[in-house]
């Protein structure tokens, strides 16, 4: 029975092509439209405080978003082709630890929600010592 309404629905989306009214008439319910205040935000009040001096800490912060599933912090050594380096955290703060001494990074952060759309906030730039 299970097999058959599994079928039976790939049959009616496959009619249908995105026909709402179509796929009520198969008697099933259509999926929501994409509603667009999924999309994430720009990133807003991003610091980068750094920790007492030698500690080669940063600690990244960012105005929560309540729809966020994840905060995406990225970092990478200033004027280096290196990629960047991600950090996911499920709170708005994070900490950087083990950053070499005496050189200039560069940061920043993107919420992660529901909508793949990545909107990254501006590049924050600090010397570590």
């Amino acid at each position: 029975m299970k097999r058959m309404l599994y079928d039976l629905a790939l049959y009616v989306d496959k009619i249908a092509k995105g026909d709402r009214a179509i796929i009520l008439a198969g008697g099933f319910i259509p999926t929501k439209e994409r509603d667009p205040s999924m999309v994430p935000p720009f990133p807003k009040n991003f610091r980068v405080m750094l920790t007492e001096t030698g500690g080669c800490q940063v600690h990244l912060r960012v105005k929560a978003w309540r729809l966020a599933r994840f905060y995406r912090f990225e970092y990478r050594k200033l004027e280096s082709d290196a990629p960047w380096q991600i950090v996911l955290s499920s709170g708005s703060k994070c900490i950087l630890a083990n950053l070499d001494r005496r050189q200039d990074y560069e940061f920043r952060v993107a919420y992660l929600g529901a909508d793949p759309t990545v909107t990254y906030s501006d590049v924050i730039r600090r010397f570590v010592y």
